[in-house]
């Protein structure tokens, strides 16, 4: 693993988010800006990632410019319990304008017509994320990849449908590897109980991506891990 374009960020979970958020907005969106007419900005679901949309909107972005896509997202209507668009839209939906957000169309009926409709409304804006925020689970996944599934890892696809994820829902939409992996900046959480072994996992040079595939974020030109476990690689 590269040492010389991240930073292992520790500290506790409340302070984690708002780091989390400056490291979107300056290192992120600012700087991507000076060069370019809009970013796009790409976010996963969960606890861990609320305090950070809360941080977010707390900066004074330039949210006309940036536009907002789903890591991943369950198979379920943008209001349902379960969506994690839902959790974005209701900690930032009273600031952002409406062209900025990207949610995931859900549609039952053709699921994989609906995969590749979202991965168009991406190739319309350039087809990449400029910035990518991730979660690691317990077992090193990240978005709805997870360990050991080969064959979604080396499809060329930009987004990919999943159906029999191990974590429910089963049926998902999820980033490919392929798409994160043009990614200009990272941004990886590492928190919370039960998550030591995925941070010692992910900074272990033998594991390689198939076996945690949270190690995507570590072939982007600069990345962050922010965690509140214990980090056994020097700082």
């Amino acid at each position: 693993m590269a040492k010389d374009n991240f930073m292992v960020l520790q500290a506790l979970p409340e302070m984690l988010a708002k780091k989390a958020a400056w490291i979107i907005y300056k290192e992120g969106i600012e700087k991507l800006l000076e060069s370019q007419p809009h970013v796009v900005l790409a976010v996963p679901g969960g606890r861990n990632v609320i305090p950070v949309f809360k941080a977010l909107g707390e900066f004074k972005i330039d949210w006309q410019r940036v536009h907002i896509f789903m890591v991943d997202e369950r198979f379920v209507p943008v209001t349902d319990e379960q969506s994690n668009y839902r959790l974005l839209f209701e900690q930032l939906g009273d600031i952002l304008p409406a062209e900025s957000l990207h949610p995931f169309e859900f549609d039952d009926v053709d699921r994989r017509g609906a995969v590749g409709r979202y991965a168009q409304m991406l190739n319309k804006l350039g087809g990449r994320f400029d910035i990518v925020l991730l979660s690691s689970g317990e077992d090193g996944h990240i978005a709805s990849l997870f360990p050991g599934r080969g064959e979604v890892h080396r499809t060329r696809e930009s987004f990919v449908l999943i159906t029999d994820a191990p974590k429910p829902p089963p049926t998902r939409v999820s980033a490919t590897f392929e798409l994160l992996k043009k990614s200009s900046v990272g941004l990886l959480l590492v928190i919370g109980e039960g998550k030591q072994q995925a941070l010692d996992i992910f900074l272990d040079d033998s594991v390689d991506m198939d076996s945690c595939p949270a190690k995507v974020i570590a072939g982007l030109p600069k990345y962050f891990v922010l965690t509140d476990r214990e980090v056994s690689l020097p700082l």
